[in-house]
C-alpha cells in the first residue's frame, strides 16, 4: 500500500491527519529497506574505468557533492554487486549537481548471479543538477547486480545510487581488507 502526494511548484498542500482504514493483513508487512546503506560493508561498487578522482565508491557514500565518473568512451559502466541476491522494489539514482547531463543516455540494469538481465530500463533523459531518478522494480526477485551503462562517447557520471528491496534470506556477507586484518601473518 502506499500513498502519495504531489505538488506543482506553485502550490500548498496543508492537511492535519490522514487516517487509513482496511483489513488487518493475515502476516504483517515486510518492510522495504535501503540494502546499500543496510549491507554498505559487503556491497562492491566498481566501473569500467575511472575519471581522475571520481571513483566508484563515490556512488554510494551519501554525499550528493562527491561523483562517480568514467573516461569518455563507447562501453562505459558502473556496477553495484549487492553480495547476494535479493528482491528489489526501486533503484535511485541521482545526478551529478556538476554535469548532470552526463547521466541522459544512460540505461539502468538489474541482472541475476549469472548476468541474465531482469530488467532495464529505457534511456534517463531530462537529467538535471541533483535530480533523483526513480526505477520502481515492484519486487524484483533474484536480483544480486545493478549496472549503469553510459550512453556512447559520453563520460559517464552521477551523484548517488540507492537500492530498496526486502532483507535477503541470506545476508550478504561484509567486505574485508585482508592485507589490513593478516598484516602480521603476511610476509
Amino acid at each position: 500500500f502506499y500513498l502519495s502526494f504531489s505538488l506543482r511548484l506553485s502550490s500548498d498542500l496543508q492537511f492535519a491527519e490522514i487516517i487509513v482504514f482496511g483489513d488487518e493483513p493475515d502476516t504483517p508487512p515486510v518492510p522495504i529497506i535501503n540494502l546499500t546503506d543496510t549491507y554498505a560493508d559487503a556491497i562492491n561498487v566498481s566501473s569500467s574505468s575511472t575519471y581522475a578522482s571520481f571513483t566508484a565508491d563515490q556512488a554510494r557514500d551519501d554525499d550528493g557533492a562527491t561523483n562517480v565518473m568514467t573516461l569518455r568512451g563507447l562501453d562505459e559502466w558502473v556496477s553495484l554487486d549487492l553480495g547476494t541476491e535479493a528482491t528489489l522494489t526501486s533503484i535511485e539514482i541521482t545526478s551529478s549537481i556538476g554535469a548532470a547531463s552526463r547521466l541522459d543516455g544512460a540505461i539502468v540494469s538489474v541482472l541475476d548471479e549469472l548476468g541474465n538481465t531482469l530488467f532495464t530500463s529505457a534511456a534517463i533523459s531530462g537529467a538535471i543538477r541533483g535530480k533523483v531518478f526513480t526505477f520502481e522494480l515492484n519486487g524484483l526477485e533474484g536480483a544480486r547486480y545493478v549496472q549503469v551503462d553510459g550512453a556512447d562517447n559520453q563520460y559517464l557520471q552521477f551523484a548517488e545510487i540507492n537500492v530498496f528491496g526486502f532483507e535477503p534470506e541470506t545476508p550478504p556477507v561484509p567486505i574485508i581488507n585482508l592485507t589490513d586484518t593478516y598484516a602480521d601473518a603476511i610476509n
